[in-house]
């Protein structure tokens, strides 16, 4: 009885999260809309509406709950399901053969994410006895941290410079006010339902057995990235193709800045921390950002060839599951 009521009370917060995850999607929107903000900014705001759910998540389970396993694996758990959610959408949307209208700046921010990946692994798999590990850190503060973050903002840039379509305004003043009283109640919504989340989260990793890097990558990736499901297949169903597959890659890069955050808050290095369960996540998360590279750098209007990669990356995602459980 109690299991029934712990995976009940994840459900119903997953469900909190996710809807007001996607008011304050929708917010971000209305800012884009209303608002005379460069689109930048606005790219980083959707970007910080989307993963709030991650970051909320992350920071609880590494300040207040002190489990640095699932804070490192929640954000990878999250960007490896945000790449199914591509592959899913394209399997359903086939007959529009949805790669095909993916623009080349989405590889921009996905190749920075596997370069993000090849860096992490270099930290994670140098010895703590190792004289270059010493070289690794400034105070508690890991050097990946910030070639991270100027990666992000070269990101921003590179895909600033890419897009350059005139953007239009429509000056309501009282719309843009209620977007951003929006904005500030689900923002507070989604921090509060956020920590409860991982709250029950340490509770499953207690019921279960199961691993926290595992809990972590899966349960919470998963609730996580609901927000990023539902937005991709609306988008999707109106045509939006390339939006859509922006809005789930460029969630994948900010959900290292969340690893990154989470390293300079944390009182001790928190790769020092991490156990080898959050390896194969990071093996897996790196392959599946490979098979996006491919997925959008040769476009193809075959059905049957655009439909290999993404069932390829569902199959890979299945296996991590089957394997670690």
């Amino acid at each position: 009885m109690q299991n029934f009521i712990v995976f009940s009370l994840f459900f119903i917060l997953a469900g909190i999260t996710s809807y007001s995850a996607m008011q304050l999607s929708n917010a971000s929107e209305k800012f884009e809309q209303y608002s005379k903000l460069p689109p930048i900014l606005i790219g980083a705001i959707l970007a910080v509406a989307t993963s709030l759910p991650e970051f909320a998540t992350s920071l609880t389970s590494n300040l207040i709950l002190h489990q640095p396993t699932t804070t490192a694996a929640n954000p990878i758990g999250s960007n490896m399901f945000n790449i199914v959610i591509l592959a899913l959408m394209n399997i359903i949307f086939y007959k529009k053969t949805v790669n095909y209208y993916l623009k080349n700046n989405n590889n921009v921010f996905n190749t920075i994410v596997i370069i993000m990946y090849l860096l992490t692994f270099t930290v994670a798999l140098t010895p703590t006895t190792s004289p270059a590990y010493q070289y690794m850190y400034i105070g508690n503060v890991n050097i990946i941290t910030i070639i991270f973050i100027l990666l992000y903002c070269l990101g921003l840039k590179l895909s600033k410079d890419m897009d350059q379509e005139e953007q239009t305004h429509e000056n309501n003043p009282q719309e843009l006010r209620k977007a951003i009283i929006r904005f500030a109640i689900y923002s507070v919504v989604v921090i509060v339902s956020s920590y409860f989340l991982s709250l029950v989260a340490d509770k499953i990793i207690a019921i279960t057995g199961l691993a926290s890097g595992f809990v972590g990558a899966v349960f919470l990736g998963i609730a996580t990235s609901l927000p990023e499901l539902i937005s991709a297949f609306l988008l999707c169903k109106h045509g939006s193709y390339n939006i859509a597959a922006s809005n789930v890659i460029g969630s994948n890069l900010f959900n290292f800045i969340i690893v990154t955050i989470n390293d300079v808050v944390s009182k001790q290095p928190l790769w020092s921390q991490v156990d080898s369960s959050v390896y194969p996540l990071y093996f897996y998360g790196f392959v599946l950002s490979c098979i996006v590279f491919f997925m959008i750098s040769f476009k193809t209007k075959n059905k049957v060839l655009n439909l290999l990669l993404p069932i390829l990356s569902i199959g890979i995602y299945i296996y991590y599951l089957v394997s670690n459980t």
